[in-house]
């Protein structure tokens, strides 16, 4: 078994109008368009994976659907979304 983890991209920053909560900041252009360049290097690689795993925050659901999208899923796997983080951040 391989076990690849993946931090989420680029998202803007804690406390942006409009994103106060956590869980709601969304992936910056910038980071969409790094992981859309990281994404074309896995399939490259010929990167396949059994499931991929998401917490339901916004950046990381947009990490991994980037990702679903540039390297399909062996056996019909699915993309999930079911873990929930717990952890809080401390500043």
């Amino acid at each position: 078994m391989n076990l690849y983890l993946l931090r989420h991209g680029i998202a803007v920053e804690p406390g942006t109008p409009g994103f106060e909560k956590d869980s709601e900041r969304p992936l910056t252009p910038k980071g969409q368009h790094q992981l859309r360049q990281i994404a074309a290097a896995m399939k490259k690689m010929d990167l396949r994976f059994d499931l991929i795993l998401s917490s339901p925050f916004l950046r990381a659901k947009q990490t991994a659907e980037i990702i679903a999208d540039s390297s399909p899923l062996k056996n019909n796997s699915r993309l999930r979304m079911r873990w929930r983080p717990t952890a809080t951040r401390r500043r």
